[in-house]
């Protein structure tokens, strides 16, 4: 017997089975999970936090005798009040501050909020223009019920300051408010670079000052007039033979009507005309409802309080426009409201209106 060769059969056979109890092993231990596997999760973006400011942490403002509050932040500081000398010139009555350095360079720069009382500016018309140019202020924007005016922002400067304001303008109680946001950036003449330094900042300044102005609160209720009419004056008119009750806060403008107390904005004023025509073929003549097509220019005719009268609203009109007519013997009389500012009539003005139309009488067999 060959013992050499059995032997050598023998360790092949024993190689073999060790591979595979080796493979059954290896491959147990790959089917079984493992205790504590490793998760592999994407990382989510990381959120950008929004300046988002807390107003319950702002302090509150409140003026009893121009009838307004606003709040502003803790990091603005209130600043002293100037009272102008000239009882005409402009009179800060509330302003906050806050001051703004850059590293390394001698940049500076300032944020401003103000309020001022403009005793020139002491009718609606004189308020509402742009300080910088007189030009008339078109654009509006309402806070708590009332409308501010504002031109653009404006931007000027010389060597070494640069000044970026924003105003706005109210006439509210009788007065005129000019309520301006300003940033202020100064550095040397010769560094005129800097300047772009400051550019995110004062971003960010005329948003918290925005958010400043919408804080606005009027505490001070404006009146429309005394609807009771207990303290109302009689306006008598002899060559119109008429008259009409009117609230006491009214101003008598002869030659253009009636204008409201100045912190109203609407006038009431008299036409007459001498004609036969009926008060529909007088407004036709007039072109004070022109044909528009599919679209209406004025409201529906209806009739008034007295006999051969109408009342009419004008629509869509850049000024709005509401219309008494009534015809006498021999003339057309037209009582009309107005707005003095571009914009529709309030539904209380209206009202107003139409208790003023209800008082009228002819004093004669008109």
């Amino acid at each position: 017997m060959n013992y050499k060769h059995l032997s050598l059969a023998f360790l092949g056979t024993a190689v073999v089975l060790c591979l595979i109890y080796a493979a059954f092993i290896l491959g147990k231990n790959l089917a079984v999970a493992p205790s504590n596997p490793v998760v592999v999760r994407q990382s989510s973006p990381t959120a950008i936090p929004t300046a988002v400011p807390t107003l319950s942490l702002w302090q509150t403002y409140k003026n009893e005798k121009y009838g307004f509050e606003l709040q502003y932040p803790a990091g603005y500081q209130v600043g002293t009040l100037n009272q102008a000398a000239d009882k005409t010139m402009p009179s800060t009555i509330f302003s906050v501050t806050k001051n703004f350095t850059f590293p390394n360079t001698v940049l500076r720069s300032d944020a401003s909020f103000i309020v001022a009382v403009i005793p020139s500016l002491s009718t609606v018309q004189k308020c509402y223009t742009s300080s910088d140019t007189n030009a008339p202020l078109t654009k509006s924007v309402t806070i708590s019920g009332q409308k501010l005016y504002y031109p653009p922002r404006s931007t000027t400067g010389a060597a070494g300051t640069h000044l970026t304001r924003q105003e706005y303008k109210l006439f509210y109680q009788g007065q005129c408010l000019g309520i301006t946001e300003e940033y202020t950036a100064s550095s040397d003449w010769n560094r005129p670079a800097d300047f772009s330094l400051s550019d995110s900042t004062q971003s960010t300044v005329f948003t918290t000052l925005d958010q400043v102005l919408h804080t606005l609160k009027f505490t001070t209720p404006i009146p429309m007039g005394d609807s009771s009419q207990s303290s109302w004056k009689t306006y008598s008119n002899p060559v119109l033979n008429l008259s009409f009750q009117y609230p006491a806060d009214f101003t008598i403008q002869h030659g253009s009507g009636f204008l409201l107390y100045p912190n109203k904005d609407f006038t009431i004023s008299i036409y007459s005309e001498e004609t036969n025509l009926s008060p529909t073929g007088w407004i036709k003549l007039k072109n004070k409802c022109p044909d528009w097509g599919t679209t209406s220019s004025c409201t529906v005719y209806s009739p008034g309080p007295l006999p051969n009268s109408l009342k009419f609203e004008s629509l869509n009109r850049q000024y709005g426009a509401y219309d008494y007519v009534v015809k006498t013997t021999d003339k057309i009389i037209d009582i009309s409201l107005g707005t003095v500012e571009p914009g529709n009539l309030t539904s209380e003005a209206k009202q107003l209106f139409n208790q003023i139309i209800a008082t009228l009488k002819f004093t004669s067999n008109d």
